[in-house]
């Protein structure tokens, strides 16, 4: 097996999480693995008992199930760093877990005016993780100051946010590759008291479904996301968090 297919077997660990019983078709859709690559690298975590990977069934020649895969308790170890998936002997390790932190549009603003210290953020990698979505950045692109936008670019640079897709599309709103085909439940729920806050409703919908503790500074939003079971807190809490 190759080195990058071996590697990209975490990701597809994180991918099944919170997914139950999936088939490989649908799977294989989202996946940037595909045919007998992905199959390969399903076989091999399957060996490894972080997957349970079960072929289709046929009778007379006739399909009567497809292929699926499930994530097992020791894949979701993996996803959690609680288990170090390159580890020959599979020797389970202890890690803190880390605060996932993702940061609404307007904290960026915040951030471009001085209002938290890169410098704190950078102290404390060890505790936090942080995360980001298309609908963030292209707010930075779009910012009409220069010496503003050149403050944005460096901050995000230092912050090294990992990027995911949000978890509805909307046209107009939402980008090819960078936004998943949800059933936007949570998304309507969020946005349906102001259809002006679309991109704010993308991001808390992603917050809830990545359970990413959400800061921001509107507070309509922080206590929608609060009521919908997601965590969200202000810039000032946040801060706090830090000391």
């Amino acid at each position: 097996m190759k080195s990058e297919t071996l590697i990209y077997g975490r990701e597809i660990l994180s991918m099944l999480d919170g997914k139950g019983r999936i088939e490989i078709p649908t799977f294989e859709e989202e996946c940037k693995l595909k045919g007998g690559e992905l199959k390969e690298l399903l076989k091999y975590l399957d060996g490894k008992g972080y997957l349970k990977y079960r072929l289709g069934l046929f009778v007379n020649d006739s399909k009567i199930s497809e292929s699926s895969i499930e994530l097992l308790p020791k894949g979701m170890e993996v996803v959690l760093g609680k288990r170090d998936y390159f580890t020959e002997g599979e020797k389970a390790v202890e890690k803190k877990d880390k605060i996932k932190v993702i940061f609404d549009s307007n904290i960026y603003d915040l951030i471009a005016d001085g209002s938290l210290n890169i410098d704190l953020l950078s102290k404390r990698k060890e505790d936090f993780e942080f995360y980001i979505t298309h609908i963030q950045t292209d707010e930075i692109n779009k910012c009409s100051n220069e010496d503003k936008r050149a403050r944005l670019f460096l901050f995000t640079t230092k912050l090294s946010p990992i990027v995911i897709p949000t978890e509805s599309f909307i046209l107009d709103k939402s980008r090819l590759g960078e936004a998943r085909l949800g059933d936007a439940k949570i998304l309507n729920e969020i946005r349906k008291e102001n259809l002006n806050h679309t991109e704010d409703a993308l991001i808390g919908e992603t917050a809830i479904k990545n359970n990413l503790l959400l800061v921001t500074e509107d507070n309509q939003l922080k206590n929608k996301i609060n009521s919908l079971n997601g965590r969200a807190i202000s810039l000032e809490d946040f801060k706090k968090m830090l000391k």
